[in-house]
């Protein structure tokens, strides 16, 4: 019997609180066209402490305009942004 959208989401959520305990954001948007991902500000400055967690966002940057190219030259129709919020 196959399960519903919602009964996956039950279900990836549950997976998410036992092995984490909580879940601090969640962005979803699977109609409409469009992906976007959140790194934050660390991926446009990087900062001394953390060079592997500037390095990581800045990566979470640069996938995000690849893939808006890719989906722009094959005509896809998908938006890709990210957000860098902090």
């Amino acid at each position: 019997m196959a399960r519903t959208l919602a009964a996956e989401g039950a279900c990836v959520l549950t997976e998410v609180l036992d092995a984490h305990g909580r879940l601090d954001v969640l962005v979803n948007n699977a109609s409409g066209g469009s992906i976007i991902n959140v790194p934050s500000v660390g991926g446009l400055v990087g900062t001394a402490p953390l060079p592997a967690y500037s390095a990581a966002k800045a990566g979470v940057k640069l996938l995000s305009k690849c893939v808006a190219l890719h989906c722009g030259q094959r005509g896809y129709n998908i938006r890709v942004n990210s957000i860098h919020p902090g």
